[in-house]
């Protein structure tokens, strides 16, 4: 092969050589650009699916699971002093449920977001039902002493006992 061809095959070789690494580089340019969207942009599916979902806090310590019970009912487990808050859609309180080692119970809330019924065990096992009025004092409270005997008090709007049994 003579020298003039040679050099001329060289060129074409190098030049294709170059186009390829544009193209290349295009195409890894592109495909990145494609993967940071995604990222970006995740999109909301449409459905999820498990067996069980796990919640774990900052550690990594398991705080809850949603998932199912032994007998194989769909159960939600939340553990160490759990409350479940429902809100309405302007994101006020509504219903709360709490449990705990010094107190467990239900919490009915206003429109406004005050307290209007509880129901509560408190640590030393006395449960307590209290209705409060739109300002959010309690008026009435009924509960079980620990002799096991009913205790019953309402109050005034100044929370003075107006009536209380025994």
């Amino acid at each position: 092969m003579s020298e003039p061809t040679l050099v001329t095959r060289l060129e074409r070789v190098e030049r294709e050589n170059r186009r390829w690494k544009v193209i290349g580089l295009g195409v890894m340019t592109l495909m990145g650009l494609a993967l940071l969207m995604g990222a970006a942009n995740p999109g909301v599916q449409d459905e999820v699916r498990a067996r069980r979902f796990t919640l774990v806090d900052d550690k990594g310590k398991i705080q809850g699971f949603l998932g199912f019970s032994a007998i194989g009912s769909p159960t939600l487990f939340l553990l160490d002093n759990p409350t479940v808050t429902l809100f309405d859609s302007e994101r006020r309180p509504r219903v709360q449920l709490a449990g705990g080692v010094d107190k467990s119970g239900l919490r009915l809330y206003a429109k406004d977001g005050d307290s209007l019924a509880d129901l509560y065990v408190e640590s030393d096992d006395w449960p307590r039902l209290s209705l409060f009025d739109k300002s959010a004092r309690r008026r009435l409270a009924v509960q079980v002493l620990p002799d096991g005997s009913p205790a019953l008090t309402l109050r005034d709007k100044e929370r003075k006992i107006i009536w209380k049994a025994p």
